[in-house]
């Protein structure tokens, strides 16, 4: 799974600032000219609302993100349930007129038909031990990827939210007297928050530690359906000599 913030803030949000800022050496330091200084602070608002406009955006595009990437896990949770549950049943059937079609074999004697009834018990407890195991295991998996995408957008949230604030120190001076503003130590600044950002993201990544908890989802599924398989075996295996087979 992609980091939420890395298409949103990390190439746009600081951008615009970034350019107007570069392309501006005649402004690097405010002349004491009215009309130039006058000029000088128009110039300095303009970069500050531009960057700052993009920021706000970005930071709400990223919530927006985030609960939409919530919805969809919940969409693939509820058609895997709906898959599962229609697996049960079926096998459930199948099961329940196998029983059947053993119970109606003419001329069992009433230690077969108790055979019968010990193998439907056994498979049954086997079956519910297994689906429980199951449960538990995406139960569990779920639980903890949902902790693991809290954790990972609030730590996000927070450095948007560090970035945004140096991003506005920066520019506090220098909009509070534009007439001695540099705008060279405006963006060094600015670029030293964006760096700030690139780094805190780069170390929210989630991708490995989702797939240790798929691994541990499908290492406990695997070890519920085994233990199945193997009682499964042992049950059919003592039917078929009850039944002579």
């Amino acid at each position: 799974m992609k980091t939420i913030l890395n298409r949103i803030l990390i190439t746009t949000a600081i951008s615009p600032a970034l350019i107007l800022l570069s392309v501006s050496p005649a402004l690097a330091v405010a002349k004491t000219s009215t009309s130039t200084s006058s000029a000088a602070c128009s110039h300095i608002i303009t970069l500050r609302d531009t960057g700052r406009d993009g920021i706000t955006s970005h930071i709400t595009n990223m919530a927006t993100n985030y609960s939409n990437r919530l919805k969809k896990i919940t969409s693939g949770e509820t058609a895997a349930d709906v898959k599962l549950a229609t697996v049960r049943t079926n096998a459930k059937k199948q099961f329940q007129d196998k029983i059947a079609q053993l119970e109606s074999t003419a001329g069992l004697t009433n230690a077969q038909k108790q055979a019968i009834e010990t193998y439907k018990t056994g498979m049954e407890t086997a079956e519910m031990a297994r689906e429980s195991a199951v449960d538990m295991a995406r139960s569990n998996y779920r639980t903890a990827l949902t902790a693991l995408l809290e954790e990972q957008q609030k730590v996000l949230t927070n450095t948007a939210a560090a970035y945004q604030a140096a991003f506005e120190k920066a520019f506090a001076a220098a909009t509070t007297d534009c007439n001695n503003a540099n705008l060279p130590t405006v963006k060094k600044a600015v670029q030293t928050a964006h760096q700030d950002l690139k780094t805190a993201v780069s170390n929210v990544k989630i991708s490995d530690k989702i797939k240790q908890l798929e691994t541990t989802r499908n290492n406990a599924i695997k070890t519920a359906n085994d233990a199945f398989t193997k009682q499964a075996t042992a049950y059919t295996k003592t039917l078929k000599t009850a039944l002579g087979e």
